[in-house]
């Protein structure tokens, strides 16, 4: 990725989950559940969940595409990049045995100075090639929780109109107003629509863990060639 989109990737990650928790958190509503049973409703049960959440989902889906098109490019670059210096290697390599033919020492010297640095740098980008694989599918991970969290704002706005239903069995010659099969149905799409939700953030969180990981062996692999200085 460019700097500044990894730099939007990893505000996010914080960002983005302190957002994800708050706007999960139940909406404001009563809290006295001190009541006779024919006063319970399905909402009490199953309450609403709070916040704008199809804006916060339709957010993370346009920014995690977005960061999914800086990853590509990204991706891109650092193959072109390997390709292009695993060419120069070989003919590195080449031009070093004829020189040692020759026994020019001073084109043998100079030859294999640069051919040390070239094989550090192509080390380098084989490992970013890992990393912005990595970063691929974090930021598609990102966009997917968007779309799961959309469509779980549409399943809890779809249950709405089912939870003013009662629980108590109504009494002889009483209007049943208990949730009925449509209702069941909505429920059992707003807790598979929450299931998905909780897959895609799990699989959010392990790509992000993953990075994280290979960002700091990176690190370390850069602190052992000397080419940082130690992190301690």
């Amino acid at each position: 990725m460019r700097r500044a989109g990894i730099g939007a990737l990893k505000r996010g990650v914080v960002v983005g989950f302190m957002v994800m928790v708050a706007t999960l958190a139940p909406a404001q509503q009563s809290m006295d559940l001190n009541k006779p049973m024919g006063d319970f409703t399905i909402g009490d049960l199953f309450p609403k969940v709070g916040g704008d959440k199809s804006a916060l989902g339709q957010q993370w889906k346009t920014s995690g595409e977005e960061l999914v098109g800086i990853a590509k490019q990204r991706t891109e670059a650092v193959n072109q990049a390997l390709e292009v210096k695993k060419q120069e290697l070989a003919t590195i390599e080449e031009r070093l045995k004829t020189a040692k033919k020759n026994k020019d020492m001073v084109e043998t010297g100079t030859l294999e100075g640069t051919l040390k640095q070239e094989q550090t740098v192509v080390k380098i980008l084989e490992e970013l090639k890992g990393l912005t694989e990595n970063q691929l599918a974090l930021a598609e991970a990102w966009r997917d929780t968007g779309t799961a969290l959309m469509s779980y704002a549409a399943a809890d706005k779809s249950f709405d109109q089912f939870r003013s239903k009662k629980i108590v069995k109504p009494g002889e010659g009483q209007a049943d107003e208990r949730l009925g099969e449509a209702g069941a149905h909505a429920l059992m799409q707003h807790a598979d629509a929450l299931d998905s939700l909780s897959k895609a953030l799990g699989n959010f969180a392990s790509q992000a863990s993953k990075m994280a990981g290979e960002r700091k062996a990176l690190l370390k692999s850069l602190e052992k060639g000397g080419n940082v200085q130690s992190a301690k």
